[in-house]
């Protein structure tokens, strides 16, 4: 299964790549590069690695509507007192990022499924800003699917 296909996002192969067998290979290494990211790993451990090798990390979850998630970015994230929660806000807010971060959206997959619209347009700004100067990498988090 490609990246785009997963994410319903046209995104490029320099991004990262997608391997559910083989989570601990979906990880940004280094921060030369940001990308998007999809991970069955449990959350301590991306963000152990991920700062290990020098991400600022910032945690996203426990909202799955659009109004919900843009606030939670801004909180994870950091971002000024003026940040609207908004598209446009966050379009804003991610470029004037000066540090490699990489948002860890834990229940990312919540969203995609109960608002594919909301997320798809979030989504779209978050991944815009991937190939920045200042490095910023999503890492999406699922479930494992059964066996």
């Amino acid at each position: 299964m490609s990246e785009a296909s997963f994410f319903g996002i046209d995104q490029s192969d320099e991004a990262g790549s997608f391997d559910p067998a083989m989570p601990e290979l979906n990880l940004p290494t280094t921060t030369d590069g940001g990308g998007v990211f999809a991970t069955t790993a449990e959350r301590d451990s991306v963000v152990h690695r991920l700062e290990r090798v020098g991400w600022r990390t910032a945690i996203l979850s426990g909202s799955a509507d659009k109004r919900g998630v843009l606030a939670k970015i801004g909180q994870a994230l950091n971002f000024p007192d003026y940040y609207g929660a908004n598209l446009d806000a966050l379009d804003e807010c991610l470029a004037e990022q000066t540090e490699p971060t990489a948002l860890v959206w834990v229940d990312g997959m919540r969203m995609a499924e109960s608002a594919p619209k909301d997320f798809q347009s979030i989504a779209q700004v978050l991944f815009s800003h991937t190939q920045d100067e200042v490095p910023f990498a999503v890492v999406v988090l699922y479930a494992a699917p059964e066996a």
